[in-house]
């Protein structure tokens, strides 16, 4: 049992067990310091004798602190007594006075005898007042005892306080309802130096709480975010069939890399995005609003290549149907294959689109027999899925594609409540230079309105202004309607929540309780020390570092280039990404590139005309680039440049030993070049008897009879010494080889 522990079991401080292991002649060295079981019941027993002599001691100080104050008290009666003797000799002197002066009247008489005697009346109570008041101060405050004001103003209950886990000083004292100086001089004189930032572990919460004869409880258990979300669920009424208006569908178009999605969308819009898309690929999601027959689509349009998993992962799980899109001519891909995994996990219909039917020598029987065969069966396949013919170039089949989305909608009856709990999903997130942190948000119930106050994750702030996507102003954004937001305190996390509330200290106070959860839930994960941990850390310690900085246009394009660099792995190097942010490559990114010696890879953003010219004096490199998988590419040629260079063993020759022959204080081996050649800056190793001797020294000297040669071919005779070897033996076979330098890869 430690010393804190044994303090709380007998309702006294930790400073009164150490004062008694001190008697006891029992070592310790901290409150946190375990007692010997032997000698736990003596200390327990010295604990009571010196609990219940303490009792008699504070008794008789208060019996002594009554006869004081009943002295106190006898001795103002007999000041009183003596002060009304004294106000009675006063009067008789001052009316003799009075009949010897003829000169005054008897008004004037009575006037002044009134007068004098109250002055005099006064003049002699007022040191009785003044011992009175001294008296009732005694009562209160007696000087015989004295507490420390500090730990006698400490809150006291008998239910214990919860304390998170891993608290710091500054929260533990809020709990608590103390200043933070208290804890912080509590712990120092505990040999524990701390700020109000410092975290605490359990036990110094426990020990510092029994100090100050406080009931705590550490509650281990911390709300994650998806929990406080359940907390905040939407309102009954926005369930109730009265207030549910239709709303239009949200629309995902997935498939692989250049199967035709963003053209598509071009021929519903009418536009030419995809002339705008750097290397002929969506590379981040785009949201758009059409209107079609009376009736509006949200289309969102998520990239194809294999790094934007991610992305396409966040557009099936906030869509309503997937168009799949998939080219005649090329059949299904990889991409084609994860879209339709990411729709049936999200458990929504798709739409088959087959583009490119224009093409001459397709097959469309067999694309649709690829796509059953993948558990997507189209509906004149006998299956539950839509199937149009486009040609999205041409613009053939669209109006029956969009016939095909209001059908399927329809079907699904989908509804919304534009006067409930207001809440949408981050689309896509980037930090401006102009306007700050801007964040496209797909509405999914209620009204967002100017003015609302808004929380996302451990992001808060107030919405200043709405844009759609043809960057025209909105004062209100309905159900399924994509709108950018203004007025976030930072960019927040794509696929994150974001919800509407009362006041600007409510979303405040929501974002910063789940900012501490997030800190509390990351310090619980520290991992505990083994022996794996320890060698696997000293390995990742000799690993070289490859440091770079990411500046990218918005906050989905950072989290796929994550996703695409995180591929590259190796046991040489460590790709580290020290720092990633969205906007353009500032004069701080350059400054903290050239501190930790770090690249910048700038992607669909440029860097400032300060940043540049400071990225020459501190010689930082800045690269910019519009396609993303060429910044994979470069990324991995520089971290193999940084590996030392592998040498590659080419065989050139062998030899073998015919005699052997003093040279000096050593000795050389006359031998027969039996295969290839030998050059003097061959490296050899020995063969005896079948086996190597595992040697592999430099020739020191090749001869031709008496000359020095360069080298020696085969069926030619030679002399070779070698740099630190010289114990040959007569048909030992020497096999020589150079070293050739190469490339190191991952």
């Amino acid at each position: 049992m430690r010393i804190y522990e044994l303090a709380k079991k007998n309702k006294c401080t930790s400073t009164e067990v150490k004062a008694v292991l001190d008697s006891l002649h029992i070592e310790y060295k901290a409150h946190t310091s375990a007692i010997p079981l032997d000698r736990i019941a003596d200390v327990e027993k010295a604990l009571n004798t010196s609990v219940s002599s303490k009792e008699k001691s504070s008794t008789s100080k208060v019996k002594t602190v009554k006869k004081a104050v009943k002295k106190d008290s006898s001795k103002v009666k007999k000041v009183a007594k003596t002060t009304k003797k004294h106000v009675s000799k006063e009067e008789k002197t001052t009316t003799k006075k009075v009949v010897k002066s003829k000169k005054i009247s008897k008004k004037e008489k009575s006037s002044s005898d009134s007068v004098k005697t109250k002055e005099t009346v006064k003049k002699k109570k007022i040191p009785v007042k003044k011992k009175e008041k001294r008296i009732e101060k005694k009562e209160v405050s007696p000087n015989i005892i004295k507490e420390d004001t500090e730990e006698s103003s400490l809150p006291q209950s008998d239910t214990p306080i919860k304390i998170p886990a891993h608290a710091t000083v500054h929260e533990l004292a809020e709990l608590l309802n103390i200043e933070s100086a208290i804890i912080i001089k509590k712990l120092f004189l505990l040999g524990v130096v701390a700020n109000i930032n410092k975290s605490l572990d359990k036990d110094s919460i426990y020990i510092v709480a029994d100090e100050l004869n406080i009931k705590v409880e550490i509650d281990e258990e911390i709300k994650e975010e998806e929990e406080i979300e359940e907390e905040e669920e939407i309102e009954e009424e926005d369930s109730t069939e009265d207030l549910l208006e239709v709303r239009p569908p949200v629309v995902t178009v997935m498939g692989h890399v250049n199967h035709g999605k963003t053209t598509l969308l071009d021929a519903i819009r009418n536009t030419a995005v995809v002339n705008d898309e750097s290397g002929g690929i969506t590379q981040h999601i785009g949201a758009y609003l059409v209107e079609h027959k009376g009736s509006k689509i949200c289309f969102i349009d998520t990239p194809g290549h294999a790094a934007f998993t991610s992305m396409r992962s966040m557009g099936a799980n906030v869509t309503d149907i997937v168009i799949l899109v998939v080219a005649a001519n090329d059949g299904i891909q990889p991409q084609t294959l994860e879209c339709i995994s990411h729709a049936k996990e999200a458990e929504v219909p798709i739409i088959i689109a087959i583009n490119k039917t224009d093409v001459d020598g397709i097959n469309i029987d067999q694309i649709k027999g690829e796509l059953a065969n993948n558990g997507v069966t189209p509906e004149d396949w006998g299956g539950d899925n839509l199937s149009v013919n486009i040609s999205a170039l041409k613009g053939i089949g669209i109006n029956e594609l969009l016939d095909a989305i209001n059908l399927q909608s329809e079907l699904l009856e989908l509804k919304a409540n534009p006067q409930g709990r207001t809440f949408g999903i981050v689309l896509e997130s980037c930090q401006t230079d102009n306007k700050g942190p801007v964040v496209t948000v797909l509405v999914k119930n209620g009204t967002f309105k100017i003015g609302d106050s808004i929380a996302c994750g451990h992001v808060y702030g107030k919405i200043r202004r709405m844009e759609n996507e043809h960057e025209e102003s909105l004062t209100n954004a309905t159900p399924s309607i994509p709108v950018r937001i203004f007025g976030f305190s930072e960019v927040p996390n794509i696929s994150a929540q974001v919800k509407v509330y009362k006041s600007d200290k409510e979303a405040k106070d929501i974002a910063k309780q789940r900012k501490n959860n997030l800190r509390h839930k990351n310090l619980q994960r520290k991992e505990s020390i083994t022996l794996e941990n320890i060698y696997s850390s000293l390995q990742a310690e000799a690993k070289k570092d490859f440091k770079i900085i990411i500046k990218a246009d918005v906050l989905g394009s950072i989290d796929a280039l994550k996703s695409l660099l995180s591929e590259i792995s190796s046991e040489k190097i460590k790709l580290q990404i020290i720092h990633a942010a969205t906007g353009t490559v500032s004069d701080n990114d350059v400054i903290f590139a050239g501190t930790y010696n770090a690249m910048i890879f700038a992607y669909k953003t440029k860097a400032s005309a300060s940043a540049i010219s400071l990225s020459k004096q501190h010689k930082v490199s800045i690269r910019n680039y519009d396609v993303i998988y060429h910044i994979h590419d470069d990324i991995k040629k520089g971290m193999e440049g940084l590996l030392e260079a592998e040498y590659i063993k080419n065989v050139i020759g062998k030899t073998i030993v015919k005699k052997r022959f003093r040279v000096g204080k050593g000795f050389a081996a006359g031998c027969l070049v039996t295969e290839g050649k030998v050059t003097n800056n061959s490296v050899c190793t020995i063969i005896r008897d079948g086996e190597s001797l595992e040697i592999e020294e430099k020739v020191a000297s090749l001869k031709h009879y008496k000359d020095e040669v360069k080298e020696v071919k085969m069926g030619i005779e030679c002399g070779i010494a070698l740099e630190n070897f010289s114990d040959f033996k007569e048909e030992d076979v020497m096999e020589f080889f150079e070293l050739v330098e190469t490339m190191s890869k991952l």
